[in-house]
């Protein structure tokens, strides 16, 4: 019924992001990150089951607004309520080509809500993993982008300032040996 007319829906878009994700992945850098990405993959080591949450992830802006307009936040945990594989049959566990119903495993704010579930046609997400996974990626992720942005600034304040310590009795008494300084390069 309606869900049958999401997916064709969704197929049918998908037609166009086809050519533009064979072109993303021609990058040596985007291939190599994104065969890393791959084998997180929650499909693939076996954790798409029914109940279990799972969270879309997409890698660019693109790919972000192709998500959004199938109803796929990324960042935000599903909960896998149904899984159809063929002859409308529903299965417990995940099947290549099979359709998912999925519904946010917390409320939305009031301008993503929809009619939960939706059922999106597995293939169409490149990339789904289990919520413990992205979790953990988000913080090393935030953690790797803290240290630079501390180690940046700590290159830049030495760049700019230093310590300097009064070697001679030369600035007494405004000054007193072994006192410390700190002076500004510019």
């Amino acid at each position: 019924g309606n869900a049958c007319a999401n997916i064709k829906i969704i197929e049918y878009r998908d037609q166009e992001q086809n050519t533009l994700m064979a072109a993303e992945t021609k990058s040596p850098m985007l291939k190599e990150r994104s065969s890393f990405l791959q084998k997180l993959d929650s499909r693939r080591r076996g954790l798409v089951e029914l109940g279990s949450q799972v969270v879309p992830v997409w890698s660019t802006l693109s790919e972000r607004s192709r998500l959004a307009r199938m109803g796929l936040y990324g960042g935000v945990d599903y909960t896998i309520e149904r899984i159809v594989v063929q002859n409308d049959e529903d299965s417990f566990v995940y099947k290549p080509n099979c359709v998912i119903y999925l519904r946010p495993s917390y409320p939305l704010v009031p301008r993503l809500e929809r009619r939960w579930p939706i059922a999106v046609q597995e293939s169409k997400i490149r990339l789904l993993l289990s919520s413990n996974i992205y979790n953990i990626f988000a913080a090393l992720s935030a953690t790797a982008l803290a240290f630079t942005t501390m180690g940046f600034a700590a290159f830049l304040a030495a760049q700019l300032f230093s310590f300097t310590v009064v070697p001679s009795m030369s600035m007494k008494p405004t000054l007193e040996p072994g006192s410390v300084l700190l002076v500004e390069k510019l």
